[in-house]
């Protein structure tokens, strides 16, 4: 690797993160709704892929006063709790 490639260091997938787990909080991702406005949501069941790192879950949102339950990449969900 040359010297202009060192001096700028890419972070994405250099640390590996916690998988997600059943109970923790998060909120869904909706490009088309304000940040403020994601629904907060409580993950139900975690789906691993083939290398074992979870790659979907599903996620239950109360809506209306009823729980609907949610089948989301990992990519539409952020994490609130650790």
């Amino acid at each position: 690797m040359g010297y202009l490639q060192n001096l700028q260091l890419r972070r994405k997938w250099q640390t590996e993160k916690p998988n997600l787990k059943e109970g923790d909080v998060i909120m869904l991702r909706d490009k088309d709704v304000a940040r403020g406005q994601w629904p907060l949501g409580v993950i139900t069941e975690t789906i691993p892929s083939r290398d074992g790192l979870v790659r979907t879950v599903l996620v239950r949102v109360m809506k209306d006063g009823k729980p609907s339950i949610y089948k989301r990449p990992i990519s539409e969900v952020v994490r609130l709790v650790d």
